[in-house]
């Protein structure tokens, strides 16, 4: 693909360029974060039910979400928001 630009609007052309390309950048990492944080929680259900946690609602709980996106950062988080309080004792045991 090339475009001819007058030498007045090079700036303008290449800007347009970049950040075309941040966009793309962008959608990619989102759909990455996404799909990384969906396969852990789909991960977490899978081992509950391997582990033999007989509540299948503990396993059917999990839940992910975007809790950050940005032009330069997109972070999301994987969650039980009913059964936090097993998957704590799950995870770290009880004293």
């Amino acid at each position: 693909m090339s475009t001819q630009v007058k030498i007045n609007d090079l700036g303008n052309a290449v800007q347009n360029v970049l950040n075309d390309y941040l966009e793309e950048v962008q959608e990619t990492v989102t759909d990455v974060v996404v799909k990384e944080a969906n396969d852990c929680a789909k991960d977490i259900r899978t081992q509950a039910l391997a582990a033999g946690i007989p509540n299948h609602k503990y396993a059917k709980s999990w839940k992910t979400k975007i809790t950050k996106q940005t032009a330069f950062e997109t972070s999301a988080v994987v969650y039980s928001p009913s059964k936090y309080r097993l998957a704590h004792l799950l995870e770290h045991g009880h004293p």
